[in-house]
């Protein structure tokens, strides 16, 4: 899955970083859960300015991410931070 990031108005990216962390943290201990990664765009004036890759065995192992308690209260404390554009890639042929 591939996530953008965008910071809500008047946020610090360390105070979005922290609160993203935690969600970071959160999943590692997810089934199905394979790597993940939180890149920020070097040009800084192209948009998306950040974007968190994460990889999983399946979309149902990643549907599932949605429906536990934890990741509905963190993405409640991350939604003061910034917002989450969500899409699904598969490998290109």
């Amino acid at each position: 899955m591939v996530v953008e990031v965008a910071l809500a108005a008047n946020t610090a990216p360390s105070e979005a970083l922290a609160a993203l962390n935690d969600m970071r943290a959160m999943m590692k201990r997810q089934p199905g859960y394979l790597s993940e990664e939180f890149l920020q765009n070097l040009n800084g004036g192209n948009a998306p300015r950040y974007v968190h890759v994460s990889r999983w065995a399946s979309m149902t192992y990643w549907a599932a991410l949605f429906r536990t308690p934890e990741f509905s209260k963190l993405s409640a404390h991350g939604n003061e931070h910034y917002t989450l554009s969500a899409s699904a890639f598969l490998p290109a042929e």
